[in-house]
């Protein structure tokens, strides 16, 4: 009887353990929980949900977000078809500009977003080919800058969606534990509480939470506009470039060849690219625009890129030497202002009627 009795006792508490792990699990998570409200309640980075406007204040967002959600939204309605792809260089590409250029039915989108470099640019094009019922038209700008973009994947404003590269549910996990863990930070609230209280607009050391610049953006063409830069260059370009240091090249400096960028990974890119582009039947235009450094593809690099866009490809890295020298064209030393991605889209059709 005893020992029935001993098993019996056994018996009885082995069903407990797992449930005492179960338990001390959850009181374990229990100071997560408030975190996992405030993300879900808050969406701080706007990456949960699909929002009307993304510039309604100065928080930050992820711009890659910005643009999937927006096509998402709208292209049922628009039926868009042609598309200004890649990285920041191709956001001050005027899409209503572009348009003259483009079949009477032309519907343009801006389906780039900051500091995309070539690989992920890829990507993008191939979403769209998953995605886009038509794709008539395709521009993309280069310089040697975006071809030697790194992909960084924790940097909150320029994370890729897994729907754009395709990881899965791993890989969705991983993006929002990375917002995730920014909300556990107390930096983060050392910025965003002032804001919700008081309207404060303060970065915390380390924390960035609000971007500088204020923008407007039109929603339909995906297009950001800096008017308060515009206006500040137009009336005062002393004091804009008192703030923002731009360093235009002398009469005297010469052009200057970048090393060898692309490599076999650059290639195989630029070649998807090129092919999903002739089997949608896309007219595909591809400008390498002039940059402040006066810096021009490799001999080599050149030669690959003909070789693969043929005459879709067209360089204009040394023409505008007179408007690339003048400092009001340019918001700092890397984004030329909408004027200029004018004048670089009817320079870039011109010299393709030509051909």
């Amino acid at each position: 009887m005893t020992r029935n009795s001993s098993i019996s006792s056994s018996e009885r508490r082995a069903p407990g353990a797992p449930g005492m792990l179960l338990r001390v699990a959850l009181m374990a998570l229990l100071p997560i929980v408030p975190f996992v409200v405030l993300y879900v309640a808050l969406d701080p980075y706007r990456v949960l949900r699909h929002h009307d406007n993304y510039y309604t204040d100065r928080v930050s967002f992820n711009s890659n977000v910005l643009t999937l959600h927006t096509f998402e939204d709208l292209n049922p309605s628009q039926r868009y078809n042609s598309f200004i792809v890649g990285s920041s260089l191709a956001i001050n590409l005027p899409a209503k500009e572009w348009e003259h250029h483009l079949q009477p039915d032309a519907r343009p989108f801006h389906f780039n977003a900051g500091n995309l470099n070539l690989h992920n640019t890829r990507m993008f094009l191939e979403y769209l080919d998953r995605h886009a019922d038509t794709i008539s038209n395709v521009l993309i700008p280069l310089t040697p800058h975006v071809l030697r973009l790194q992909y960084s994947p924790n940097n909150l404003a320029t994370m890729i969606p897994p729907e754009i590269d395709r990881s899965g549910i791993g890989g969705l996990l991983r993006f929002h534990y990375r917002y995730f863990r920014r909300v556990t930070d107390y930096g983060f609230y050392a910025s965003y509480l002032p804001w919700i209280l008081r309207g404060e607009t303060v970065n915390f050391p380390g924390c960035p939470v609000f971007y500088e610049e204020e923008y407007e953006w039109d929603r339909v063409l995906n297009e950001e506009y800096q008017p308060i830069s515009d206006s500040i260059i137009a009336v005062n370009p002393a004091e804009y470039y008192f703030r923002h240091k731009v360093y235009t090249p002398a009469p005297s400096d010469s052009y200057a060849e970048a090393p060898r960028l692309i490599d076999d990974a650059l290639e195989a890119d630029l070649r998807a690219i090129a092919e999903i582009c002739r089997r949608r039947g896309a007219d595909l235009t591809v400008i390498a625009t002039p940059t402040l450094k006066l810096e021009t593809f490799d001999s080599e690099d050149e030669k690959r890129l003909r070789d693969i866009f043929g005459e879709s490809y067209v360089n204009l890295q040394r023409e505008f030497r007179q408007e690339v020298a003048d400092s009001t064209n340019w918001y700092d030393n890397t984004h030329y202002r909408p004027v200029m991605g004018k004048r670089f889209i009817d320079r870039a059709y011109e010299l393709r009627r030509k051909r």
